[in-house]
C-alpha cells in the first residue's frame, strides 16, 4: 500500500481513498479489525488523518467500532435491504427529473457509460464492468439538477456498493446478472432518449427492485 508524499490537508482523503478502494475491491474483508498504528506506518502519514479517515469511512457505513475499535462493516442482507428502501424512491426522482430536462451532454454520457459497459461484459471483465455499471448510477444521481439529492444518493450508493463488489467476487452466476443489468440500462436510456419520463422512472424502478431480490 503505497502512496505519494501528501500534505495534512489531502492526507486524510489520501487515507480515506486508500481504505475505501480495498475495502470495496476486497482486499480488507468484512469483519477485519483496522490497527491506526499499522494504517500510518503503511501509507507514511501520521495517525491523525488515519483517525479522521476512519471516521468519515463510518459515516459511510463501510466501517463499525467494536469495543471503540474500527473494523470492516459486516454484509448484512437485512442493511442492504434498509438502505434500498431508502435509495429507490429517491433515484426515481432523480431518473425522472434527468427525463424531463433530456441533456444531450447527459444523454451522450449515459450512451457513452453503455459503450464501455457493453465491451467489457463481452471481454468478461466482470470487476470493469460492474464498476462502470455503478458509475451509470452516479450520472443519474450527479445529473439530476439537485445537489442535495445527488449527495444523499451518493452517500447510499457507497454503501451498496460494498454488497456489490463482493457479488463481483463471489457471485457464479455474475455473468448473468451483469448482463441483465446492462439490458435494463439500455431501457432506460431508450425511455429517457424518447422522451417517455414514466416509463424511464418505471423502468429504473422494476431494475432496482430486481437488483434487490438478486442480494
Amino acid at each position: 500500500m503505497a502512496m505519494p508524499d501528501v500534505t495534512r490537508g489531502s492526507a486524510v482523503s489520501a487515507v480515506f481513498t486508500a481504505l475505501r478502494d480495498q475495502i470495496l475491491s476486497g482486499e480488507l474483508l468484512p469483519g477485519q479489525a483496522l490497527a491506526e498504528p499499522d494504517i500510518a506506518a503503511q501509507l507514511q502519514v501520521s495517525r491523525t488523518p488515519v483517525r479522521e479517515a476512519l471516521n468519515h469511512l463510518e459515516a459511510q457505513g463501510l466501517i463499525v467500532r467494536r469495543h471503540r475499535r474500527p473494523v470492516v462493516a459486516e454484509l448484512n442482507p437485512e442493511t442492504y435491504a434498509q438502505i434500498c428502501e431508502v435509495r429507490i424512491p429517491l433515484e426515481r426522482v432523480a431518473i425522472e427529473r434527468l427525463a424531463v430536462v433530456r441533456s444531450p451532454e447527459v444523454l451522450a454520457a449515459l450512451e457513452r457509460n453503455l459503450a464501455h459497459t457493453r465491451y467489457e461484459v463481452e471481454q468478461e471483465n466482470w470487476p470493469a464492468a460492474s464498476r462502470l455499471s455503478r458509475d451509470f448510477h452516479s450520472l443519474i444521481h450527479e445529473s439530476s439538477g439537485n445537489p442535495v439529492l445527488a449527495r444523499v444518493l451518493y452517500d447510499l450508493h457507497t454503501r451498496l456498493e460494498h454488497f456489490g463488489q463482493y457479488k463481483v467476487l463471489h457471485d457464479p452466476d455474475i455473468r448473468e446478472r451483469l448482463v441483465g443489468t446492462l439490458a435494463s440500462h439500455e431501457s432506460v436510456v431508450e425511455a429517457v432518449r424518447d422522451g417517455l419520463v414514466e416509463v424511464a422512472v418505471h423502468r429504473l424502478g422494476e431494475h432496482l427492485h430486481a437488483s434487490l431480490r438478486g442480494m
